[in-house]
């Protein structure tokens, strides 16, 4: 929740969010700046524990959920990996 007060604040580009955050998780969050006009051009990561989160073209589909990140980041986190999705969503 409090994320969402900074996002509307701060406006950046993208965002790296967990997909487990206490109150809103990272799916609720990326829904819902995806769907507001201001803000659905933020590129949006997620991090994920899920071993076979891969992006379709427009949704993604993990454990049942769907939602419109730019990209999924597995855990545990290879910060060479990391960087390679960062620059590849800039």
């Amino acid at each position: 929740m409090e994320a969402w007060d900074r996002i509307k604040d701060e406006k950046p580009n993208m965002l790296i969010l967990d997909v487990m955050m206490p109150r809103k998780n990272g799916y609720e969050l990326c829904d819902e700046i995806k769907k507001d006009d201001q803000f659905k051009d933020i590129t949006v990561l997620l991090l994920t524990a899920v071993a076979d989160a891969v992006p379709s073209t427009t949704y993604t589909h993990i454990d049942g959920k769907t939602t419109l990140a730019d990209d999924f980041i597995p855990k545990p986190i290879d910060l060479d990996n990391l960087m390679e999705i960062v620059r590849d969503n800039l």
